[in-house]
């Protein structure tokens, strides 16, 4: 097969804001506290999108989740105008490329000591036999393609097995942000993103991880905004 990195996602640029329970909001990778409320902090953080969208003469949308779950979808213009949808901005893209049925290539010979590590029962092992079959897939292809979020869903899934809830949640995160980027099987990123939920659910009081959790919400907000359930969990259990 001829190695074409698959084609990607074509998505407006798309901002997320997720409320806290405690009243501040997550924007941009950073928690933003009062003294305001959490509607004042959504306006200021707003008002730099406007300047933004005007300053660069582009569409930006905004998806705003609230602390019980629910997402709301905004449309800035270019003009200054912020316009409510009911719906966020539909991707547009090709065909789901054959890399995503056919596995990670054998010929490396590197998932040998996976599965011999998995018949073991050994899963840290297999862990990180996953993640030296996943680093000569990226130095063969690159970060963008289909054999190496195979290869971090596999390390995910020994992660699970191993009850290392914070490796798992982050590994599977990263692996359905970068399967709906890629236009991978919709059912793919579901799984994964399920499985991160419960993975980080799960976690250890006394490794919180709440840079996974953050992760995690924006990514539901961006890719699955209807499952309310699953982002309402998350942001109640995030400080």
């Amino acid at each position: 097969m001829e190695d074409m990195v698959p084609e990607s996602h074509t998505t407006p640029e798309q901002e997320t804001i997720i409320v806290l329970p405690s009243g501040g909001i997550h924007t941009r990778g950073e928690r933003r506290n009062g003294p305001e409320d959490a509607h004042a902090l959504i306006d200021s953080a707003c008002t730099t999108l406007l300047a933004q969208a005007a300053q660069q003469d582009q569409t930006i949308w905004v998806s705003i989740a609230q602390a019980e779950g629910s997402v709301h979808h905004y449309k800035i213009a270019a003009n200054g105008t912020m316009v409510f949808r009911n719906r966020p901005p539909a991707p547009s893209s090709g065909p789901v490329a054959a890399y995503w049925t056919d596995g990670i290539p054998e010929d490396t010979g590197m998932l040998d000591t996976v599965r011999a590590a998995h018949r073991a029962g050994q899963w840290t092992a297999a862990q990180a036999a996953a993640d030296r079959a996943t680093q000569q897939q990226l130095i063969e292809h690159g970060p963008d393609h289909p054999y190496v979020v195979m290869g971090q869903e596999l390390q995910a899934h020994f992660a699970l097995m191993a009850s290392d809830w914070n490796a798992a949640a982050t590994l599977y995160t990263t692996a359905a942000t970068a399967c709906h980027r890629l236009n991978g099987p919709p059912s793919y990123t579901s799984r994964y993103l399920a499985n991160a939920v419960a993975a980080w659910l799960r976690r250890s009081p006394d490794h919180p991880s709440f840079s996974t959790g953050y992760a995690l919400a924006h990514a539901l907000v961006r890719i699955q905004p209807h499952n309310k359930p699953a982002l309402g969990a998350l942001l109640r259990r995030l400080p």
